[in-house]
């Protein structure tokens, strides 16, 4: 709809009305999670849609449940009596105002797009009243819905198939990397090249050694710089090996592979906590959780920036090419982190805290280890290490350091790394095209919508009431709601403060009258003119009363006792 709506044009038996003359938005009711009976049926809505499950309904019949903080906007049918929270509205429809179209209709308000909050995003219920929409005869919005729902119904059909496709290749790429990281993939590849492949034990045993001589140089460096020369070898005691095969392990590496501990052949650091406010509008990208998916960066989403740091900092967090990156945070239970992409051309970028980088020894191919670290075998290790609240999961470094992985002769992980590749791209290509195919049938479902609302999806009958007519009723029926919403509302006050005005008295039977509801005990005694040090007396009047039979006990389902006056 343009910014007027009122300027589109619509058929002649439709009627344009701001929504607020048409429909009410009324306030959900707070329920907390450890007060819904879990064991209810009655559907509890939040702003995002079912939230869980209780046994008695706020609301009264079916209606149009909307996001009114969090998911300020958002659109729910219930199609049965339910409970919406206080993060929403819910909306009945008027007499002559079909459900289902009303459903429809709030769908395509953007109704999203009015929050004009700073903080939570909140949807202000006179916004949405001033919105203007279009009204077309109920036996219109009947077959407006009856059509949508024909074409819904087979465009859900092919989404559906797309979404089965979707899985299907998923599974295949787990199977393409599970069969790369087990040697399966190269199999044939090895045999025929058995004679011509150095072991990945020679090549640990060469990576380890590399390793120490480096450590030792710089320890004499940092010996030199201070002026000191050591008198013997006992400093190279200090130095920390790492284990470089797993004994009995499981499952028996192919041959010429072997079990290799990450921290064997790599360098693993956590991120560093840059600070928001130090953030400027350029200079080094930070990369942070969101900036990392599944085998690839996504640094135009959110991008965060730095300038002025300590050159220390920016050394030891600086990622280079080649470096792996492994996200460590994320919804505990849903494995959505644990994310790994490859530094490749990007420059200046920065490490974020609950994001590790691996860097691994230049012997090795890098492009293995991204598979491998995509691999079922790696995702399940990482996550029997999750640790975490109810809603945040994490996985500490350690867990990454000192897991193993199959490693395969040099040779073969760069056969291993084309083979999959290859695999893999033709993997992607079918899934950009199912993708394509998903936002086609999206776009087409905003078209079958803005059809159905301009008047375009279904032919009109001249017989039909015009909705002119129909709005007035509407009108009307809502002017009487807000009336004896308003009388309601009076009886309310009425009765709050009648209770406001019990005075003290030694007259338990008129109090019981006054407070025109059941007390506990304790309840009757506090209001009465009796106070704890003439306990006895109001028992033995509160006796009295019940043996004349004005003031009766009543035990309440839970099983407690209270007192209410026979009238």
């Amino acid at each position: 709809m343009s910014d007027n709506p009122r300027a589109n044009k619509i058929p002649e038996s439709w009627a344009w009305t701001d929504l607020g003359s048409m429909v009410g938005f009324e306030y959900g009711k707070g329920l907390r999670k450890d007060k819904r009976d879990q064991n209810g049926k009655i559907p509890v809505f939040g702003s995002n849609g079912i939230v869980g499950y209780h046994s008695s309904a706020l609301t009264t019949r079916p209606c149009v449940i909307v996001g009114r903080k969090g998911t300020a906007g958002a659109v729910h049918l219930a199609k049965e009596p339910s409970w919406p929270i206080d993060t929403t509205y819910f909306v009945y429809p008027p007499s002559g105002v079909d459900l289902d179209f009303l459903y429809y209709l709030l769908s395509t308000l953007g109704l999203d797009s009015l929050d004009r909050s700073t903080a939570i995003p909140g949807l202000n219920r006179d916004d949405a009243y001033a919105v203007n929409v279009p009204l077309p005869p109920l036996p219109e919005q009947h077959r407006i819905v009856d059509k949508i729902e024909e074409l819904f119904t087979k465009l859900d059909a092919g989404i559906e198939s797309l979404k089965k496709a979707q899985a299907q290749l998923k599974q295949y790429r787990q199977s393409v990397l599970k069969a790369a990281v087990e040697g399966k993939l190269t199999e044939e590849w090895r045999a025929a090249h058995k004679d011509e492949l150095e072991p990945a034990s020679v090549l640990l045993e060469r990576i380890q050694k590399e390793r120490r001589e480096k450590w030792e140089a710089e320890q004499l460096e940092s010996f030199a710089a201070k002026g000191k020369t050591p008198k013997d070898d006992k400093w190279k005691g200090k130095y920390k090996e790492t284990r470089i095969q797993i004994p009995n392990e499981g499952t028996e590496p192919p041959t010429g592979w072997a079990w290799a501990r990450l921290d064997s052949v790599s360098e693993a650091l956590g991120g560093y906590a840059f600070r928001s406010k130090n953030y400027t509008e350029d200079g080094f990208q930070i990369v942070k959780i969101g900036n990392v998916k599944m085998g690839r960066l996504t640094l135009l989403q959110k991008p965060s920036f730095v300038k002025d740091i300590d050159e220390s900092i920016r050394e030891k967090y600086l990622l280079r090419r080649n470096d792996i990156v492994i996200t460590l945070t994320g919804t505990r239970r849903k494995r959505d982190y644990g994310f790994v992409a490859m530094i490749r051309d990007e420059e200046n970028l920065l490490l974020n805290q609950r994001v590790a980088r691996l860097r691994f020894h230049p012997s090795l191919h890098v492009g293995y280890f991204v598979f491998a670290l995509q691999s079922e075998h790696f995702r399940n290790s990482f996550f029997r290490n999750e640790t975490g609240n109810v809603g945040q999961g994490n996985v500490g470094m350690k867990a990454i350091t000192q897991e193993y992985i199959l490693l395969p002769p040099l040779s073969e992980q760069q056969r291993i790394v084309a083979d999959t590749e290859r695999c893999l791209s033709v993997i992607d290509s079918i899934e950009e095209t199912i993708e394509s195919e998903v936002q086609r049938a999206d776009r087409l479902r905003q078209s079958i919508l803005k059809q159905a609302f301009s008047g375009k999806l279904v032919l009109q009958d001249p017989t039909d009431e015009p909705a002119n007519i129909l709005l007035e009723r509407i009108k009307t029926e809502k002017r009487e709601l807000e009336k004896e919403k308003g009388k309601s509302k009076a009886r309310e006050a009425a009765k709050k403060a009648n209770k406001s005005i019990i005075k003290p008295s030694t007259d338990l039977y008129e109090i019981l009258i006054i407070s025109n509801k059941p007390l506990h005990a304790e309840e009757l005694l506090k209001i009465s003119a009796y106070d704890i040090e003439k306990i006895e007396k109001f028992y033995t009047q509160l006796q009295k009363e019940m043996e004349k039979g004005r003031i009766i006990e009543r035990r309440l389902d839970n099983m407690e006792v209270v007192l209410e006056a026979r009238k």
